[in-house]
């Protein structure tokens, strides 16, 4: 779904919008998975909560694309509205993330409050919304920045690659 960003400024037009084609083909069928897994085994362990925060990517990313093969901007604030939706539909999750300590999956954060960010500061026809796109930029600059510290300190204390527990495993006697 990106590679219109890319694709159109360096003359492949064509080409970016098949690759947004097959983006677009496979965003339902990622979010029908994650939802029939949620539904099946329950929600992920705590540890991954942070990577819950990539539902705000997809429609932020096709947003951002769509715009950039030229689409009206009514697509591009149908897609923000559905970003913004995906937002808050996991900011109740923000409390118990933020009690966490720190973990690799923290940086599936950053990606899609970025691409909300630079969504919102694409549309932003007046002061007023492209003072929350600045404000969602500077928060996730700053997040990313707190992200950079703690991967240095959990590298250099040795914590953020730390073997995972598991359960011992217990030999099964057959009779």
């Amino acid at each position: 779904m990106l590679v219109p960003l890319a694709g159109v400024p360096i003359g492949q037009p064509e080409w970016a919008a098949a690759q947004f084609g097959i983006g677009l083909l496979f965003w339902p069928v990622v979010i029908a998975l994650l939802l029939v897994r949620v539904a099946v085994q329950g929600m992920w362990p705590e540890r991954f909560l942070p990577a819950s925060l990539i539902l705000i990517a997809p429609p932020s990313a096709v947003g951002l694309s769509a715009l950039q093969l030229g689409a009206s901007t009514l697509v591009g604030w149908t897609l923000w509205g559905m970003a913004l939706f995906s937002l808050l539909w996991v900011a109740p999750l923000a409390c118990r993330i933020a009690n966490q300590s720190f973990g690799l999956s923290h940086w599936g954060m950053s990606f899609p409050l970025e691409a909300l960010a630079a969504l919102t500061l694409r549309l932003a026809p007046s002061v007023p919304l492209s003072l929350v796109g600045i404000a969602l930029l500077a928060m996730t600059s700053l997040l990313v920045a707190a992200f950079l510290l703690a991967t240095a300190r959990g590298l250099r204390g040795g914590s953020l690659l730390a073997p995972e527990p598991v359960a011992a495993t217990m030999p099964i006697s057959v009779p």
